[in-house]
């Protein structure tokens, strides 16, 4: 059997292999960012990477703005959410009130789904101590 066989698609050409060379390109670069700034779960900038770099450059780059809208939009409500419980409780009743715009903001924009992921790292996830570890 071949490698076109084993993944059930053509493998031929130049276009794979740059795509995987800028994928590690992509991984490599995030590591040494985030070993370099001590950050201790740098493990998300890597995971980050392998999301965002798609088939071509100019998909990476739409895909990777309309997540840092996303991400952005989710940090706003999550620090709104997160400042309302301290200020009435009521967290579910608080979380469910935040996410029910960014449910349909992902809706009408799927790519801006991020805006979800953040709202749920920053208001479920505890957090304990300085982000980099100082």
């Amino acid at each position: 059997m071949n490698l076109s066989a084993i993944l059930g698609a053509r493998v031929d050409g130049e276009a794979p292999w740059r795509q995987m060379v800028r994928m590690l390109v992509s991984v490599i670069a995030c590591w040494v960012v985030g070993y370099f700034t001590e950050l201790e779960e740098s493990v998300w900038a890597l995971i980050t990477s392998l999301i965002v770099t798609q088939s071509t450059i100019s998909q990476t780059i739409t895909t990777a703005r309309d997540q840092i809208v996303g991400t952005i939009i989710g940090a706003l409500f999550g620090t709104a959410a997160v400042t309302l419980r301290l200020f009435y409780g009521h967290y579910w009743l608080v979380f469910a009130a935040s996410l029910t715009p960014i449910a349909f903001i992902a809706s009408v924009r799927p790519s801006l789904r991020f805006a979800g992921v953040t709202l749920m790292i920053i208001y479920l996830m505890p957090s304990h101590g300085n982000p980099t570890g100082r």
